[in-house]
């Protein structure tokens, strides 16, 4: 039998096309990136903008008929950027699982807007006031969502998660225009990688220790051993485990940097720990329905004598707190107030980047702590 000259060209062609597809596959999206919006919604106008509700909801859901707890989410970006595409495939997973997702836009002051503040605030202040808003906005909106108000989560990563936190406990803040017959409280906290900074002394309404009670709602809590901003939630948690808190769960992945929850495999794995926490806590029900990496990826509970350790240098006036998170040398009379020692370093060092920060550089000599370096990303 003759052979078709086109055979060899043709098989040729085959072999490149099917190539250039499993490359165009192995590139493509499998984050948030790939997930399709929610439905959007307006929840306030501020600094002359529309902020957007971006929501999800379970199948075959029936406002009309069913009220099912609900979760509010907001992205990180160092109080300055971040976009909505962060918490979308969390939202939308959470959403299959039986809860009405959102995940929420905030106002950010640009370089200019923040340089006309009073002394003694930041610009983390307006992002806090919207997250208000957006909690008491979707409260508001019970039953037209078919949720649940008793029933509300919220969380966020990196500077989404201090803010979701500030929103719930520090009753300051609100916009004159929000209701103030409904509250910000919540039933639990999802926090990824929460940015808390010890330099936020300087602003007592988005300093987290200020407002911190023993009633915090339960929590979650994931971090990358290697994240430079565990240190402001080691202070954090040290001032919980003194006030008498025993519902915060925190889950470490070795060796991760800021940010390492925004990609597979750790993607998968810290929504797996976030089903089961909300199950555990009867927000959900049934086990998880995505499955774990094969690669064999896993969360280490942090062991509570790493809290003890840390609880030693934390302590409990702003002074020492300061000198624990940023390095510098702390000297007060005061017997409750530990010195902290820290050598300048004399090498030029980069913070680590990541979706919420750009990478920026230290100067060589400077006594920051790396996880306090300094603007553009610092509110």
């Amino acid at each position: 039998m003759r052979a078709h000259p086109q055979t060899g060209p043709c098989i040729l062609t085959a072999i490149v096309a099917c190539l250039l597809t499993a490359h165009a596959a192995s590139a493509a999206p499998t984050s948030a990136d790939a997930t399709p919006p929610g439905k959007s919604y307006v929840y306030k106008r501020s600094g002359g903008q529309d902020r957007e509700m971006e929501i999800y909801f379970p199948p075959g859901h029936d406002p009309g008929k069913s009220k099912v707890p609900g979760v509010v989410l907001f992205h990180g970006g160092g109080w300055s950027g971040g976009n909505l595409g962060q918490f979308r495939l969390a939202c939308q997973y959470l959403a299959s699982r039986g809860l009405v997702a959102a995940t929420a836009q905030y106002r950010m002051l640009g370089k200019e807007e923040a340089g006309k503040l009073a002394q003694g605030e930041t610009r983390k202040r307006v992002c806090i006031t919207d997250a208000r808003s957006a909690i008491r906005w979707f409260k508001q909106h019970a039953g037209e969502l078919g949720i649940d108000p008793q029933r509300i989560v919220t969380g966020g990563g990196s500077a989404g998660g201090h803010i979701s936190v500030l929103a719930t406990i520090n009753p300051g803040l609100d916009d004159p225009a929000d209701p103030r017959n409904v509250d910000t409280s919540v039933v639990a906290y999802l926090l990824f990688n929460p940015a808390f900074a010890g330099t936020d002394s300087a602003d007592i309404e988005v300093d987290v220790q200020r407002h911190l009670k023993a009633n915090l709602a339960p929590a979650i809590v994931f971090f990358g051993t290697k994240d430079n901003w565990k240190i402001g939630w080691d202070a954090a948690f040290a001032k919980l485990k003194q006030l008498g808190n025993s519902t915060t769960d925190v889950e470490l992945a070795e060796g991760q940097t800021h940010s390492f929850f925004n990609k597979d495999p750790w993607q998968t794995v810290t929504l797996i720990a976030a089903d089961r926490f909300l199950v555990r806590l009867g927000v959900l029900k049934g086990e998880p329905t995505l499955t774990a990496p094969a690669t064999g990826e896993k969360l280490v509970p942090q062991e509570r004598e790493g809290s003890d350790r840390a609880d030693k240098n934390v302590r409990r006036t702003d002074a020492g707190r300061s000198a624990f998170v940023r390095g510098f040398n702390a000297s007060q009379s005061s017997g409750d107030v530990v010195t902290v020692k820290q050598r300048p370093r004399r090498d030029r060092r980069r913070c680590r980047s990541g979706p919420d920060f750009p990478e920026m550089s230290r100067a060589p000599g400077s006594q920051e702590s790396p996880a306090l370096c300094r603007r553009p990303w610092f509110g």
